[in-house]
């Protein structure tokens, strides 16, 4: 039997009704994101309980994208890319990022997803 009880979720800065499953799916996911990014980048830790900002502010420099990239080898036609990786402003380095995941056709997120 499902259940299908609701719960509020604060996504941005309105409330949304959610159901259970929906919500329980989204904590799986955070979960396994952290997981992932926690085994794949050797000097990050940050803990599955951490919140949206703590997120965003261990994200912004753009360090844990760069490393991540490096990790996945991801190649890129641009001259000199693998050695602008370590180096660069932090926005640029989260918009390689995105590139990236576009280019890979992966799911992606917004500069502005950081910069709340």
């Amino acid at each position: 039997m499902m259940n299908t009880s609701t719960r509020f979720n604060v996504k941005r800065t309105s409330f949304e009704m959610v159901s259970s499953a929906t919500f329980d799916a989204e904590v799986q996911q955070r979960m396994a994101l952290f997981e992932w990014i926690n085994s794949a980048v050797p000097d990050f830790y940050l803990s599955v309980k951490a919140s949206d900002e703590e997120l965003r502010a261990s994200l912004l420099d753009g360090e844990i994208f760069s490393q991540i990239l490096q990790i996945l080898k991801y190649s890129s036609d641009d001259e000199g890319y693998h050695s602008s990786l370590s180096t660069g402003s932090a926005r640029g380095k989260a918009q390689r990022f995105i590139a990236a995941m576009s280019e890979m056709g992966l799911p992606r997120f917004e500069m502005t997803d950081l910069e709340k």
